[in-house]
Order: C-alpha cells, then structure tokens, then sequence
C-alpha cells in the first residue's frame, strides 16, 4: 500500500543522511587527532559537507566540550566524543551545509583542545 512505500522512501533517506553524517563525523575525527598528535600550535583545516536540514554542533561547557552532536530539523539524531585522543573543544561551534573549518592545537589550563573556527 501507499503508505509502506512513503515509509520505506522515508527510513532511506534517512539511512543514507546518517550515512553522510557519520562520513563528516569520520572526517572531523580524523583531522582533530592530526593536529592534537602535531603538537600545540598546529593546525588544519577542513572541509565539510553537511546535508541540509542537518547540523553538527561540537563542543561546549562540561562534557559537551568532549563530544559531537548531530542534529536534523533540531531533533537530535546522535552524540559521540573524541576519545582517542581525549580532547576538549571549550568553545560550542554549529557546523551547517558546505564549510571549511579551522582547527589548531591548544591547551586550556593544561588540557589538550582544539579551538574551532569556521572560515
């Protein structure tokens, strides 16, 4: 029937969007540790490619400054940290569409971050 195939079209869109994401997440992790294992002071950037009506939110206060929050249509979708390496982005960024990202290497009263800026 009609709508177990508006059900079906739905759940792939939506499998294929989180596959999107976790690439992104993927591609964000992998660049934070480049530049924590570089040493303080370095940097690089990045260039992601969010879906539209999604958003990546990094950081923040507490135990968000440690993970990535992925949203669609302000529904929270998942939560992961950077584990390894442990490292804390102190400052809340909202990553949206097609952006290049700036992240360096620094401590905050001694413990390893990454301050994000979205070029």
């Amino acid at each position: 029937s009609i709508p177990l195939i508006v059900e079906a079209v739905n759940e792939n869109e939506t499998n294929m969007m989180n596959s999107e994401m976790e690439q992104e997440i993927t591609k964000l992790k992998n660049t934070v540790s480049s530049v924590h294992y570089s040493g303080e002071g370095s940097s690089r950037t990045v260039e992601l490619n969010i879906p539209a009506g999604c958003e990546i939110i990094v950081g923040g206060t507490g135990t968000d400054a440690y993970s990535i929050r992925t949203f669609f249509e302000g529904g929270q979708m998942s939560m992961s940290y950077f584990e390894k390496p442990i490292v804390m982005i102190p400052v809340e960024t909202v990553i949206t569409s097609h952006c290049t990202l700036l992240l360096k290497s620094k401590y905050y009263d001694g413990q390893a971050g990454i301050e994000v800026t979205v070029l």
